[in-house]
């Protein structure tokens, strides 16, 4: 895995190459309505039909380069749906990213957000639950340790994710619904998020690493 330091000297030295591809972004995306964007597919996730959005121009399959931090070169009200799934916890600012992502999308627009459940986290380490925590991305004996492994990702995480703090940061935002959506990839609007619902892992009823809900503006 890549250092944090590493990362942000990476996107310090790409601002040149993200602006340029903002503005064309931009012009590109100016008269397309409807939409449906992912955010942050990475090497593996891209999910066809969608305008797949992520910030490694160099091994990401993507079809528009965007820092997330910076905000997003799409109009006002133009899409239908959003997605990413461990995603937004790498940002420098949730809330920031919430208004945007309100911003873009059509009145009754969902997007559905996947992020570490430190709720359950939480509760797996009073409990004293070993087995709850992986090894990744550092291996650590102690149950502190692998409690901070999940919640801090050696840095990569920005802020640790609740299912009361995301709800306030997207009433913030303007969103007017906000559901959770249960374990085992279920979703209220399951046209909408089938193909991404099939890349999400099956996740035990009892305590699920992923946090998921979809808010509806």
């Amino acid at each position: 895995m890549i250092s944090y330091k590493k990362k942000r000297l990476f996107y310090i030295l790409a601002i040149p190459v993200f602006w340029c591809h903002y503005l064309i972004s931009k012009i590109k995306l100016r008269n397309k309505s409807g939409s449906c964007v992912q955010f942050g597919p990475g090497q593996k996730n891209y999910l066809k039909g969608w305008i797949n959005i992520d910030a490694n121009f160099l091994t990401a399959k993507t079809d528009i380069v965007s820092n997330l931090d910076w905000g997003l070169p799409i109009r006002n009200s133009s899409v239908s749906h959003c997605y990413s799934h461990h995603v937004i916890e790498h940002l420098r600012s949730i809330e920031y990213h919430f208004s945007e992502v309100f911003r873009i999308l059509v009145q009754g627009g969902v997007y559905r957000v996947g992020v570490p459940n430190a709720d359950s986290a939480i509760v797996a380490f009073v409990n004293g639950r070993f087995d709850w925590f992986s090894d990744f991305p550092k291996k650590w004996t102690s149950i502190g340790g692998k409690f901070n492994n999940f919640l801090m990702c050696e840095g990569e995480h920005l802020t640790i994710c609740t299912e009361s703090f995301l709800t306030e940061l997207a009433l913030r935002a303007g969103f007017s619904t906000i559901k959770l959506c249960g374990p085992q990839c279920r979703s209220h609007y399951p046209g909408l998020f089938g193909d991404c619902i099939q890349m999400e892992e099956n996740e035990s009823i009892q305590y699920p690493h992923t946090l998921i809900l979809e808010l509806v503006k």
